[in-house]
């Protein structure tokens, strides 16, 4: 999806009237269509990374459609939870992994349905945040996904990263959709700095032509939440 140039004005008039309902209706329309959001070679350097581990349960968030999660959790994990905002995806993902529990919530908004979920061994957060417009909720949903690992759990994230002469923010804009998706990039410290806050230590990390994933462990409770 090509970059949709936007005067400095109309990006921040963009972003203060940004509605997250109208992402919704995207991702419902992506799954129907059978379109998957995440990237083939970050889901194959974690499928790579977790294969021959057994973990007990496993946790999505942002799940889309399942297809992360059939691809590189279900062989590993004896118990799936997704949670996703899109309801269609859900649908879908209950059709591909029946055995899945689901949870329809925002994480930006409704974490209050998160919370209450056990602790899990391994955490997934794949090309989520990036779609946060208010840095508050990058960094909350963030420090809620650590949280839910147990002690030596691992966290698999992946965000788009700053690259030199683009811009940290700004909107996809597709001929097949009229509605603009909100992406921000992350600049290394950036990074560095969510894994310190939530006592993260890097495993493995693979960076692809937009895409930087990272396989994390939890070693301390971490300084902040």
């Amino acid at each position: 999806m090509p970059l949709l140039p936007l005067t400095p004005e109309e990006f921040d008039r963009k972003r203060k009237t940004y509605d997250p309902v109208e992402e919704r209706r995207l991702r419902d329309l992506q799954a129907v269509r059978g379109e998957h959001p995440t990237c083939p070679a970050s889901n194959a350097f974690f499928k790579a990374r977790v294969s021959g581990r057994r973990f007990h349960a496993a946790l999505d968030l942002g799940s889309h459609d399942g297809s992360f999660a059939a691809e590189v959790l279900s062989g590993v994990a004896d118990h799936l939870v997704l949670v996703d905002f899109s309801g269609a995806a859900l649908e879908k993902a209950r059709t591909r992994l029946p055995g899945a529990e689901t949870v329809q919530a925002d994480l930006a908004r409704e974490w209050t349905k998160v919370a209450p979920l056990a602790r899990f061994p391994l955490v997934s957060l794949c090309e989520v945040i990036q779609h946060m417009p208010q840095a508050g909720d990058r960094e909350a949903v963030f420090a809620g996904a650590a949280d839910m690992l147990t002690p030596g759990g691992i966290l698999l994230f992946s965000t788009y990263f700053e690259r030199p002469g683009e811009p940290a923010d700004g909107f996809f804009h597709s001929d097949r959709h009229s509605h603009l998706l909100f992406f921000h990039r992350s600049s290394e410290e950036e990074n560095l700095r969510r894994f310190r806050a939530a006592g993260l230590q890097i495993l493995d990390r693979m960076r692809e032509e937009r895409v930087d994933a990272f396989v994390l462990m939890r070693v301390s409770e971490g300084t902040a939440t």
